[in-house]
C-alpha cells in the first residue's frame, strides 16, 4: 500500500497515511481539527 499526503482545507495541515490504492480521502478526518475528507496531495 503507497503512503499518500493529504492537507486539510480548514486548517492546511498535512499529514500522510497509508492507504489502499486510489483511496481519495473521503473517509479520513484531518488529526488536528477533525475536519472530513482533507485533499490527496500530489508528490
Amino acid at each position: 500500500m503507497p503512503i499518500y499526503e493529504f492537507r486539510c482545507s480548514v486548517c492546511g495541515h498535512r499529514f500522510e497515511r497509508l492507504c489502499p490504492v486510489g483511496e481519495t480521502g473521503g473517509n479520513l478526518l484531518c488529526p488536528v481539527c477533525n475536519t472530513p475528507k482533507p485533499e490527496r496531495l500530489l508528490s
